[in-house]
């Protein structure tokens, strides 16, 4: 996965290789051909799927990926590459849960044979299937990207230099539980909902001259009054 090019190119003529994993969380699927990786898959358990034990749970990642990629498989001869022994020999064990009446038709009618090859050999599938566990999610550094309108930003700029707007604001976050016609968040002051705009800059010709001029011709001055009224204050 580190060395380029990361994924080979889909071979039609060629078999399909399925190597799964699934850990307490999630499950982690690659697609090869000959060793080279074609596709990735990883799927996070559900809170009922994560109550499963570890061969149902290793018996559901081959479900999902069997299809999640049912297109390639269903007509050519693929190998499941799986780290628990005992699903070695799905194809002749009796079948009790659920889950494994459920497995059977999904695989029935394919051309598949299963390997068991040690956990710590499927490194790939080992890093995506373990993705969604908590213990190594924590300590990460999450940041969540918002778009900011240009606007707004000059919404702010008309603040500054504007008394009367500032002590609104700190009236308001004084009194921020009381119910009240003023409201403050993220920068922005508002009168029953409508943005306000302070004394700095050029916002108030700037709105005018965008309510004046809207698609259809100018508008006359109450018109163009209640249109910015509507929004801004």
């Amino acid at each position: 996965m580190c060395s380029a090019p990361v994924l080979a190119l889909l071979n039609y003529s060629l078999p399909y290789t399925l190597e799964t994993d699934a850990c307490g969380t999630g499950v982690g699927v690659v697609l090869s051909q000959k060793g080279l990786p074609l596709a990735y898959f990883s799927k996070s358990l559900s809170m009922r799927n994560q109550g499963l034990s570890t061969y149902e749970k290793e018996y559901l990642a081959v479900l999902l990926d069997v299809d999640h990629w049912c297109h390639y498989i269903e007509r050519r001869p693929f190998t499941i590459v799986i780290d628990h022994k005992s699903l070695k020999y799905l194809l002749g064990q009796n079948v009790h849960t659920a889950i494994q009446k459920k497995g059977l038709v999904k695989l029935m009618g394919l051309d598949f044979q299963i390997k068991y090859r040690k956990g710590r050999i499927n490194g790939a599938t080992d890093a995506l299937s373990s993705i969604f566990e908590e213990d190594r999610v924590e300590g990460c550094c999450s940041a969540l990207t918002t778009i900011l309108p240009e606007w707004l930003v000059e919404i702010e700029e008309t603040y500054a230099g504007d008394s009367e707007v500032g002590d609104l604001i700190a009236a308001v976050a004084v009194n921020s539980t009381r119910p009240s016609l003023w409201s403050f968040s993220s920068g922005i002051l508002r009168y029953k909902g409508a943005v306000v705009v302070g004394i700095s800059g050029s916002m108030h010709f700037n709105l005018i001259h965008l309510f004046h001029l809207p698609v259809g011709g100018h508008s006359e001055a109450q018109v163009t009054y209640q249109r910015v009224k509507a929004h801004f204050y």
